[in-house]
């Protein structure tokens, strides 16, 4: 028996995904139904699939006969020394690299040399605004001392997997044909993979990282911000123990993300706090950190400042508990990409995994610094090994 935490509380959110639906024309994992949720068969778990769990919701509890990630040969010491001195001290220093040196974008060199082969079979860099949105995301994203050749090609290899190459926020999509819109979100249950690991999958109703539903129905403030949604009249003061549990009361509430069903709802941590971003940023925990880089903002984004005068004399507590699910999608889209970036800068300062080494030894090693290190970090049991396979084929395809 091993039980085994797949990724570090800090973390953020998976992308929920089936390989088949993914990798078409750049089609977001799974097929969307109605209000956007998930439709889909059966209940998944990202680690299996070759995909990151960013909010360590998944928990193995039992192996199977079969290992989920193979061992993964070493980056050869040459190709390590050969790319170590590369370094990006300005935005445009990255593609102007890539022309030099093979003719064509990052992105263009990417789907030449390395798409759809290997480690990234059915992956390919196809949407239209990819590349606008490759240069916007590095412009805010890029750190002022730069950064260097291995933390660029080890966020791509996070960035196309998870969500194919296109830097825009993405929230987390939900719900199962055995668990229905909001009740995946919500509900603990097990998943026995075809190989016979047994997997338990945490709710997002659960303290310490979220407040749940109940003691946010109970809290004067509010429901003073939220309760006119529906069905806060019915739900407000609540004491039914459900709501502080993690079972979906399904027989006697919609699951639907129609606002006009469940509004009040889709306020409440479990729903709010959901995964947004290039790394899916979940809990209130990690939102609350966020909300202090909104109220020290001094750029130049409307959306921000609108935010920031919004919560200046608000401690970030109350912040969550008045900010909005729509509030959220805002500042994770706006144009400027203040807070996509700020929330992927705020997970590698909690995960202490950067910078990468340029030492052939330590990256191809365990520890901080190390591929595997970064990957466990951000994607939970398995990640590490698969992101070191994908950032050495990238890497082998440069030498």
């Amino acid at each position: 028996m091993l039980k085994r935490r797949t990724a570090a509380i800090f973390g953020a959110a998976w992308f929920l995904s089936r390989p088949a639906l993914a990798q078409q024309s750049g089609a977001p994992p799974f097929g969307l139904g109605q209000n956007g949720s998930i439709q889909d068969d059966h209940d998944t778990v990202p680690n299996e699939l070759g995909h990151a769990d960013f909010a360590g919701t998944f928990e193995l509890e039992q192996t199977g006969a079969v290992a989920l990630v193979a061992d993964v040969p070493d980056i050869p010491v040459e190709v390590v020394e050969a790319l170590s001195g590369v370094h990006f001290r300005q935005p445009q220093d990255i593609n102007r690299y890539f022309v030099d040196r093979f003719g064509t974008s990052f992105l263009g060199w990417f789907n030449q040399a390395v798409a759809d082969r290997s480690e990234w079979t059915g992956k390919v860099v196809r949407a239209p605004d990819a590349e606008a949105n490759f240069v916007a995301y590095w412009s805010q994203a890029l750190p002022e001392q730069g950064i260097g050749i291995f933390d660029f090609l080890a966020y791509m290899a996070v960035f196309i997997n998870e969500c194919d190459g296109n830097l825009v926020s993405v929230s987390e999509r939900f719900g199962s044909a055995s668990r229905p819109g909001l009740s995946y979100l919500y509900d603990s249950f097990r998943i026995t993979s075809a190989n016979g690991r047994v997997w338990s999958k945490k709710s997002y109703n659960t303290r310490p990282l979220n407040w749940t539903v109940g003691e946010l129905a109970r809290d004067e403030f509010f429901q003073r911000m939220h309760a006119h949604l529906p069905p806060g009249e019915t739900l407000r003061g609540t004491r039914d123990p459900v709501w502080d549990g993690t079972a979906y009361p399904r027989a006697s509430m919609p699951t639907s993300a129609d606002p006009n069903l469940t509004g009040f709802l889709q306020q409440t941590d479990f729903f709010k706090f959901r995964g947004r971003g290039l790394i899916q940023t979940t809990w209130r925990a990690n939102y609350r950190k966020l909300v202090d880089k909104v109220v020290g903002y001094t750029g130049d984004s409307d959306i921000v400042h609108e935010f920031r005068n919004a919560w200046a004399r608000m401690n970030a507590d109350d912040v969550c508990t008045a900010s909005t699910n729509i509030d959220w999608d805002r500042l994770f889209s706006e144009p400027s990409r203040f807070l996509l970036c700020n929330a992927v800068r705020q997970h590698a300062v909690d995960g202490r995994y950067l910078p990468l080494s340029a030492n052939a030894f330590d990256l191809n090693g365990t520890r901080s610094g190390s591929l595997r290190f970064m990957g466990d970090r951000i994607g939970g049991y398995g990640y590490g090994l698969r992101l070191k396979a994908r950032v050495r084929q990238i890497c082998r395809a440069m030498s």
